[in-house]
C-alpha cells in the first residue's frame, strides 16, 4: 500500500488553527511530535509571517519533520526570510530592507526577538528544503509548476550559496525560476490600472491561472483568483515577462497554495488543487487528504470549518 499524505496549505503562523487540523485529521501528539498512525503531512510553505504563533508553527512542523511524519517545501516566505537575513558578497542585504519588506517580515522578527540562535536556526533550516515534491502520482509546489523553470531547480537548495545568490539577481534563469515556481506566473496589467491585494499593496500585476493558455485569455479571466474589476480585454503578449509553460490536464494532480483564495468551499480546478483559503486575512486552513488511486473530488478536502 502506498502512503497517504494529507497536504497543508499556507499556515502563516496560525498555530492554533494547525493544531485542530491535525487533530480533525486523527493526528495526536506523542511527546514528541505530532503522527498519525498511518498517513503523514506535506506542508506547501508559508509557515512564517503575519500570524500571532510563528514559533509554535515552526516547532510543530520542524519536530514532524525530523520524526518522519511530515515532508516541507520552501514557500515565498520562507525564501524572502532566507534573502531578508542574508548578505551578498558586498555586505548587502540580498532581499532589501525596504519598509514593505520590514512590515512583512516583523511578526517573524518579534517571534524571535529572544530567540536568536532559534531563528537563525530555522533559517538554515529553510535553506534545506527542497523548493518542490515530485512525488509520481502527484507533485507539490508553493505556487506554480513550470516545467522548464522546475528544471533549473533541479536538485537545488538555498544551502547552495551561488544559487542562492544568482536566484536574487534579476532576469538570471535562477531568479525566474523562483519567481514563478515559488512566486507564481504573472501579467503585467494595461496602463492606468491596478487594484489593491488582502495586504493594501497596489498592484500593476497579477497572479496567472498558468495552467491554463493566455492566448485569447482576459486580465480578469486569466487572473487568479480572478479580479472580477479587471478588463475583458485579451492579455497581450507584452503583458507577460518570462512566459511558463502551460500544465497540461493530463498531469498529474499538482497542489500548492499561495493565492490567497476567499473562504469559499474549497474545489479543485481540474488537476490543479490550491490549498489556500486565506487563514491568515480571515479564512480558514485548509488540507487535502491524498490517497493513491483516487479521484481528486471535493470531498477530500478538510478545514478548519465545519
Amino acid at each position: 500500500m502506498k502512503q497517504g499524505y494529507d497536504i497543508i496549505g499556507d499556515i502563516h503562523g496560525h498555530c492554533d488553527a494547525l493544531e485542530e487540523l491535525l487533530h480533525r485529521m486523527g493526528y495526536q501528539h506523542n511527546g514528541t511530535s505530532y503522527q498519525h498512525p498511518t498517513r503523514k503531512v506535506i506542508f506547501v510553505g508559508d509557515l512564517i509571517d503575519r500570524g500571532p504563533k510563528i514559533r509554535e508553527t515552526l516547532q510543530i512542523a520542524k519536530a514532524m519533520f525530523d520524526n518522519g511524519q511530515a515532508l516541507v517545501i520552501l514557500g515565498n516566505h520562507e525564501y524572502n526570510a532566507v534573502c531578508y537575513c542574508s548578505d551578498d558578497d558586498e555586505g548587502k542585504p540580498l532581499r532589501e530592507h525596504s519598509e514593505k519588506n520590514v512590515a512583512q517580515f516583523k511578526a517573524t522578527d518579534q517571534a524571535f526577538a529572544e530567540f536568536p540562535e532559534e531563528r537563525n536556526a530555522y533559517l538554515d533550516w529553510f535553506k534545506q528544503l527542497p523548493l518542490y515534491l515530485d512525488m509520481g502520482d502527484f507533485r507539490v509546489a508553493h505556487a506554480c509548476w513550470s516545467q522548464r523553470h522546475i528544471d533549473v531547480l533541479e536538485g537545488k537548495t538555498l544551502g547552495d550559496r551561488n544559487f542562492l545568490l544568482s536566484s536574487s539577481i534579476k532576469q538570471t534563469p535562477e531568479y525566474w525560476a523562483i519567481e514563478t515556481v515559488l512566486k507564481g506566473a504573472e501579467f503585467t496589467l494595461p496602463d492606468g490600472i491596478s487594484y489593491a491585494d488582502k495586504e493594501g499593496t497596489v498592484r500593476t500585476k497579477t497572479r496567472a491561472k498558468w495552467w491554463i493558455s493566455m492566448e485569447g485569455t482576459t486580465y480578469r479571466s486569466g487572473s487568479f483568483p480572478e479580479q472580477p474589476k479587471l478588463p475583458d480585454d485579451p492579455v497581450a503578449a507584452s503583458a507577460i515577462d518570462d512566459y511558463w509553460d502551460i500544465y497540461p490536464a493530463t498531469e498529474p494532480p499538482m497542489f500548492c497554495g499561495h493565492y490567497w483564495l476567499p473562504p469559499e468551499t474549497p474545489e479543485p480546478h481540474g488537476n490543479i488543487i490550491c490549498l489556500d483559503y486565506s487563514v491568515a486575512k480571515g479564512g480558514f486552513l485548509t488540507s487535502y487528504r491524498w490517497g493513491h488511486g483516487e479521484q481528486i473530488a471535493s470531498r477530500n478536502f478538510v478545514t478548519t470549518v465545519d
